[in-house]
């Protein structure tokens, strides 16, 4: 393990769960231009939809969006550096483990993307454009949480939310974006 102070080690459903007290500064720069290169290449981004059946008599159903972010890779090294850092989630995706031998993947979702994001941008090259697509749509969510409270999502902002979804799926997609800045 890092240098990297450990708030919190969890052993849930066969992977662990850590949650770090890192700040951004205190990973070396070169270990961050060396993991941007690796979520460069093996990473990914993406903003996917969450539909939460009604649980309990009490609960209301609940549907929205969410930011993921992860890496994979056949060395489980790779994947360790990015939870060591970043804390998150690491497991094993054993559905091609007779072909391939199996691949390690690490992932953040929600808040947890956001200082990741924001630590590995000066680093990365080509997926800039949809890491700072990423941060817009965090910060969109935020601002809608402070208007709306635990009601529900307004119709426009859920319409902006699912502009900036398709956005994301397309420049994963490598098709043509005019501009992510807003």
């Amino acid at each position: 393990m890092s240098a990297a102070a450990t708030v919190e080690a969890v052993r849930l459903h066969g992977t662990t769960k850590r949650r770090f007290a890192v700040l951004p500064h205190s990973i070396p720069p070169m270990t961050l231009a060396y993991m941007a290169g690796l979520f460069d290449g093996e990473g990914h981004i993406s903003i996917s939809h969450r539909r939460y059946p009604k649980t309990a008599p009490t609960r209301r159903p609940y549907s929205g969006l969410s930011v993921r972010i992860g890496i994979g890779n056949k060395s489980v090294a790779a994947c360790e550096l990015f939870r060591e850092n970043f804390g998150g989630c690491l497991y094993r995706d054993a559905q091609n483990i007779r072909k391939v031998g199996g691949v390690h993947r690490w992932a953040l979702s929600d808040l947890a993307v956001e200082w990741p994001l924001k630590a590995l941008l000066p680093y990365l090259r080509i997926k800039k454009p949809q890491a700072e697509l990423a941060l817009i749509f965090r910060d969109l969510q935020r601002e809608m949480k402070t208007r709306r409270g635990n009601g529900p999502v307004a119709p426009e902002d859920r319409a902006e939310q699912e502009r900036m979804w398709l956005l994301l799926k397309n420049l994963n997609r490598g098709k043509p974006v005019q501009s992510v800045a807003w």
